[in-house]
């Protein structure tokens, strides 16, 4: 628990004869506002909603007594997160997504929200389709694995140039007991599947490289070949529009994460490939993008 009165420095659950999920997550949050650990409190609750293995929301509603061994948990946990200012899904060494818990291993990408709202568009669109879906740049395998789940009629293809991504998929497939999906390491550039998918999804680096160095120093901890997009933000985007010519077969499907203020750029990019519609995330920002191949 963490109650000091130096501001950075967690105080021992021993301290206190009884200590409540309440006091612990005020304590947190407090240590970590001082620590300038961005959103504070939703960081302090994720932690201690982790360590429980409960919702934030039943903590909040039952305020129970935080286990000591727990409240040591989360004062070492803390204490590392704002001196080295790594994720918390690294010094944890997982993440939920899409109501799952995934293997997050330190340099790879943090499974974001956002991309939750990509899953979600695609299984509401497409609900009955017995689907071979490729996902690109899989990362922690978060996206592909839970497509896996949700649909265990389709067949899924993940790939990433970056063998921890591979490892880490793997293992992530294997922790959920899948049997229909395949991980590689493979170059979108120089793959070549023999086959057509029907359906592409990725949620691809789109930061401009002049971009990267003013990342918050969470975001600088994972990995530059998932954030960097190139100088425009869109040399990922250009491989893959390059890939629909040999790996999408006619009327496939492309669902892709985008940032904001790429959407005319790849408008223009994809627009040769086929219909495009452009999806909102709760923020009301452009944040996917749908391309269905002539």
């Amino acid at each position: 628990m963490i109650n000091s009165p130096n501001a950075l420095e967690p105080a021992k659950p021993s301290d206190f004869p009884c200590i409540r999920y309440l006091d612990v997550l005020r304590d947190l949050a407090g240590f970590f506002h001082n620590g300038e650990i961005p959103d504070p409190e939703r960081e302090a609750a994720l932690l201690l909603s982790y360590l429980m293995d409960k919702p934030v929301s039943a903590l909040t509603a039952l305020n129970p007594e935080i286990p000591g061994f727990i409240s040591d948990n989360a004062s070492d946990i803390s204490r590392k997160r704002v001196d080295t200012r790594q994720p918390l899904a690294y010094l944890l060494g997982k993440w939920h997504f899409y109501g799952n818990s995934f293997l997050v291993e330190p340099g790879l990408l943090v499974p974001r929200c956002e991309t939750e709202l990509l899953v979600e568009l695609i299984l509401n669109e497409n609900e009955n389709n017995s689907f071979s879906c490729l996902d690109i740049g899989c990362g922690s395998g978060n996206i592909a694995v839970t497509l896996a789940m949700e649909r265990m009629f389709w067949t899924l293809t993940a790939i990433d140039v970056d063998e921890r991504a591979v490892s880490c998929t793997q293992q992530n497939a294997i922790n959920h007991s899948l049997a229909n999906i395949t991980v590689r390491r493979q170059d979108i550039r120089t793959f070549q599947p023999g086959f057509t998918f029907d359906m592409i999804v990725s949620n691809p680096p789109y930061i401009r490289t002049s971009e990267l160095s003013g990342l918050q120093p969470e975001v600088r901890h994972e990995s530059q070949v998932a954030l960097d997009g190139g100088t425009d933000g869109l040399m990922v985007y250009r491989a893959i529009a390059d890939f629909t010519a040999i790996g999408l077969r006619r009327g496939g499907l492309v669902y892709l994460e985008i940032d904001p203020p790429l959407v005319t750029g790849l408008s223009d990019l994809f627009s040769q490939i086929g219909t495009i519609e452009v999806f909102q995330d709760l923020s009301g920002l452009d944040r996917f993008m749908r391309v269905t191949a002539k």
